[in-house]
């Protein structure tokens, strides 16, 4: 691996997608060895991968049933690495040097590298997605581009919509926990200003407060920062497109980074990274999938107005909250 600047990362998400020749997806991702000896990949690209063979015998090539069956050897020993509850190295009986633990890393030592050859996948932007079906149709560039930075700028104003909103539920929350006092049983309030007694609310006092179960069982509040996560939350789409573009200025060439498209496509994962602690796995490969940068920031619109919707739902309930606190 030392020797090779690229490597192609298969997830289990997209290991089903296949482009009409038949062709399986991958991120393509430099390494970067780090000072404490461990190894940071970052996603540089995409690509369509073709052609698989081992390093072993590189004459030889791997059929699709071959392939498949390795990488599930891989996956079922990280799985086992991270901590699952069932794992089963190999039985007992047949651990001759009492060290289970370390049978999958035995086992994977002796599998193949595995390479390929791949097509770079890049975005069209002349193609726009068709909102009465899945299917696509093609613009002139001037259109296409028009269309590409007008969906761009809605994802971007959503966004801070979305960072407003965990704003000021953060500071409800923070202020909400400075009204309750604990108890063994449950959240009570405490009256700090005394207008509970004023306003003939002391009743209140002595009850759960009102939506606490509610918001003790939404999903929100068990995410990063409400499902903000940390990458956006102080900062905006384009600037972090920016960084982005800084970053991967070694792998494109000028003629690639200087189209007026560029930008926007970049943005459009950037918009999809800000999206990592609230999309789901599947809505985070379909972004990947998408033949568009166009196509791309409507997937991300849904879901951030999605995300936006139940922010201020239960911003609404915060809000109640604090009133029946006197806030």
């Amino acid at each position: 691996a030392e020797a090779a600047p690229i490597v192609a990362v298969i997830d289990k998400f997209t290991d089903g997608a296949a482009n009409p020749s038949g062709k399986r997806y991958a991120t393509l991702a430099s390494i970067r060895f780090l000072e404490n000896g461990s190894v940071q990949l970052f996603g540089v690209g995409r690509a369509w991968l073709h052609d698989y063979f081992s390093v072993t015998d590189a004459d030889a090539g791997l059929s699709e049933e071959e392939l498949s069956k390795i990488l599930d050897s891989i996956q079922q020993c990280q799985q086992n690495d991270n901590g699952d509850d069932n794992r089963e190295y190999h039985d007992d009986d047949d651990d001759d040097d009492g060290d289970g633990d370390n049978f999958c890393h035995r086992n994977l030592a002796n599998l193949p590298v595995l390479m390929a050859e791949f097509d770079v996948f890049l975005d069209d932007s002349s193609i726009l997605p068709t909102l009465s079906s899945m299917s696509s149709k093609r613009a002139s560039s001037v259109h296409a581009i028009s269309e590409l930075y007008r969906a761009a700028n809605r994802v971007y104003r959503i966004h801070e919509e979305r960072k407003t909103l965990v704003a000021g539920l953060l500071t409800g929350l923070a202020r909400l926990r400075n009204v309750r006092r604990p108890d063994r049983n449950s959240d009570v309030l405490r009256d700090l200003d005394g207008i509970g007694l004023v306003i003939g609310r002391n009743d209140k006092l002595h009850e759960r407060t009102p939506g606490h179960e509610r918001m003790q069982n939404n999903p929100l509040i068990k995410m990063e920062n409400m499902g903000l996560g940390n990458f956006g939350i102080l900062s905006t789409i384009p600037n972090l497109a920016e960084e982005l573009m800084l970053r991967l200025e070694p792998h494109y060439g000028s003629t690639h980074r200087e189209r007026e498209e560029y930008k926007a496509e970049v943005a459009s994962f950037v918009a999809f990274q800000t999206l990592e602690a609230y999309a789901s796995p599947r809505e985070m490969a379909k972004a990947l999938l998408a033949p568009s940068a166009a196509e791309r920031f409507g997937m991300a619109y849904n879901i951030m107005a999605r995300h936006r919707e139940e922010l201020y739902e239960w911003t609404k309930t915060v809000s109640d909250d604090l009133a029946d606190c006197g806030e």
